[in-house]
């Protein structure tokens, strides 16, 4: 029953850091973007490990499917904080229940996972229930505003999923996670420089918090 208690300290972690990225938005990067390239540089931090630890070279499919991988993450990233921003730290976390939720359709159709009766059933209840938290005004039938940042940030979470777990079938982990880390350092620059002097403002400004 160890397996029980891992599934349900994963939540548990990932509400706290949710309670974290809320209040590093608010209060320290104040922007998704500079929030997301800070996310993105930290990410390529793994990839100094490689002047201690030797890794083989993949194959370039495999190479570009991981480095892409960790690309994907910080465009999840960066819709996770546009949700943040637009609804609270509960209703976000909420939502993101609807990635367990659509990650069996998208491996159904994209690597063949056999799906039971009894898991599609499990599935539409968890959709339906994810939805149902998203109505801030039942009347009128409208939605939460993190809605549409989070299904975008889901379907990359989905893609993320399936992209890592075929490489990581078909290689050793360490290689594949540092061309993943480096998917992650090119997606930090693509989104600093994205809105560059809106980015420089924010760490001219967090140098400044600091002194």
């Amino acid at each position: 029953m160890s397996w029980f208690y891992l599934a349900l300290l994963a939540p548990l972690l990932y509400a706290i850091t949710n309670l974290i990225d809320d209040n590093l938005l608010s209060f320290v990067y104040k922007s998704p973007y500079l929030a997301t390239v800070s996310a993105g540089f930290y990410g390529m931090l793994p990839l100094l490990s490689r002047f201690f630890i030797n890794a083989h070279a993949l194959r370039p499919t495999l190479a570009l499917l991981a480095a892409g991988a960790g690309f994907l993450t910080l465009a999840y990233y960066f819709f996770y904080f546009k949700g943040l921003e637009s609804d609270s730290p509960s209703i976000v976390i909420a939502l993101f229940s609807l990635a367990p939720a659509t990650i069996p359709f998208f491996a159904h159709f994209i690597v063949h996972e056999h799906l039971s009766g009894s898991e599609i059933l499990g599935l539409i209840v968890v959709l339906v229930a994810s939805m149902g938290l998203a109505v801030s005004n039942l009347r009128q039938l409208k939605f939460s505003k993190a809605l549409v940042p989070v299904i975008i940030a889901v379907v990359f979470m989905d893609a993320i999923a399936i992209m890592t777990k075929y490489a990581y079938q078909r290689a050793d982990f360490y290689p594949v996670y540092l061309y993943f880390s480096g998917g992650m350092g090119i997606g930090g620059l693509f989104f600093l420089l994205l809105k560059f002097q809106d980015n420089k403002r924010g760490i001219l400004e967090i140098k400044k918090s600091i002194k």
